[in-house]
């Protein structure tokens, strides 16, 4: 805890990170393509609770990324989480209104609970 208050410690690592800057974003981009590959894996084994739990955590690391709130709300719809899905759906959609894709899925869960009501 002594090199906390090590101000020529906190001072070195901060000009390490802003030198290295563009091979640590190399590094979280990479993180998170590893955890949506993690998601798509779940994915494919039907495993949608556990995708989301996944997909969730991009979410917290990369929350600007319309991608990955596409994917929780993809993941949400298919185990009948409507309303869940429609909240993912719509986040992405406010960041990316051109999203086609996006577009489309948002209209499908919003068909879906219209029929339920």
């Amino acid at each position: 805890k002594e090199f906390c208050k090590d101000t020529n410690f906190i001072k070195s690592t901060s000009y390490g990170l802003k030198a290295h800057f563009s091979e640590i974003h190399q590094v979280y981009k990479t993180l998170e393509n590893h955890i949506l590959a993690l998601g798509y894996y779940w994915f494919s084994m039907d495993k949608y609770a556990e995708a989301v739990s996944v997909l969730k955590l991009n979410i917290l690391l990369y929350p600007n990324s319309v991608n990955n709130y596409f994917n929780v709300g993809y993941a949400l719809r298919k185990m009948h989480w409507y309303e869940d899905a429609l909240y993912y759906y719509k986040k992405g959609a406010g960041m990316n209104p051109d999203d086609e894709e996006l577009q489309k899925e948002l209209k499908k869960v919003e068909n879906i609970l219209q029929a339920m009501r």
